[in-house]
């Protein structure tokens, strides 16, 4: 019902609806007065809402909305109606990234972790590649570390390069190559990394195997199982969990100077409109 009356609502109808979709719970359980301060707006514009909607008071709309969280709830608890097929599936997918999720968190070394965090900071420029499955990772990667830090640049290919620069580095610079390498390994990965080698930077690798091709020449190498010997197309929710951990431990290492890095890039952002909202 929000969806289809949302152009059609007012800018403070829109905030209270924003809420209501945003903490739908929450929202069935308050009073007209706790909303209102919860957001900052009159008592008045809460209930006008559901006027706005098709009700014919606040209580009716609120009432609707808890009947609908029940349902909700109760669909929820129905899994035994679930088919054979359908339990395979999340068996397959769900149950298994929950476990590699599991023996990841067991088994990483928080030591490497935060040596990864240190020399990522302490770099003046970072290097990012993954090719083929590994591309859609390094790519979130990349567009993350950009938002923490200067100096980071994803490299697409090694045969079409960005910019001849890009595998170049001044004498006395810290450059650090971060790879990420999982099946089937591509060999322009190797190749960048011997590069890298020969150019004396330092290589971080992200892999599912110390003795991958790319890792095995790493100066650090974190590894995370991505279900190999699945039937389907490998799982890399592991491998983004990992990078995310590694990113947050960047941010929170320097707080104030993330945070007025993405205080400014958010003004060019929103001087320029990059975002609907």
């Amino acid at each position: 019902m929000i969806l289809k009356h949302y152009s059609e609502l007012s800018k403070g109808h829109r905030k209270v609806a924003d809420y209501l979709l945003e903490h739908t719970l929450e929202f069935s359980v308050s009073t007209v007065a706790e909303i209102a301060k919860e957001i900052d707006i009159s008592k008045a514009t809460v209930i006008r809402l559901s006027y706005a909607l098709g009700f014919e008071s606040f209580s009716s709309m609120q009432k609707s909305l808890k009947d609908q969280l029940l349902n909700e709830d109760a669909s929820s608890r129905q899994t035994n109606d679930a088919t054979d097929e359908e339990r395979n599936l999340i068996s397959l997918t769900l149950d298994r990234d929950i476990f590699i999720l599991e023996e990841l968190r067991k088994n990483l070394d928080m030591g490497k972790v935060q040596e990864v965090i240190t020399t990522l900071m302490e770099a003046d420029e970072i290097k990012i590649a993954g090719y083929s499955a590994s591309f859609s990772a390094a790519h979130w990667f990349y567009s993350k570390l950009s938002m923490i830090r200067e100096n980071v640049t994803l490299l697409s290919s090694i045969v079409s390069l960005n910019t001849p620069g890009d595998v170049l580095s001044k004498e006395n610079d810290k450059i650090v190559y971060f790879l990420l390498s999982f099946p089937s390994y591509m060999s322009e990965t190797l190749k960048l990394a011997n590069i890298a080698k020969e150019k004396g930077a330092k290589i971080i690798v992200i892999s599912d195997r110390l003795l991958s091709p790319v890792a095995r020449i790493a100066d650090i190498c974190l590894t995370t199982d991505i279900n190999v010997s699945s039937i389907n197309l490998i799982s890399i929710s592991s491998v983004h969990s990992l990078l995310n951990l590694i990113a947050t431990g960047m941010e929170l290492e320097n707080k104030e100077v993330v945070k007025d890095r993405l205080r400014r890039i958010n003004e060019v952002y929103s001087k320029n409109g990059y975002f609907l909202e």
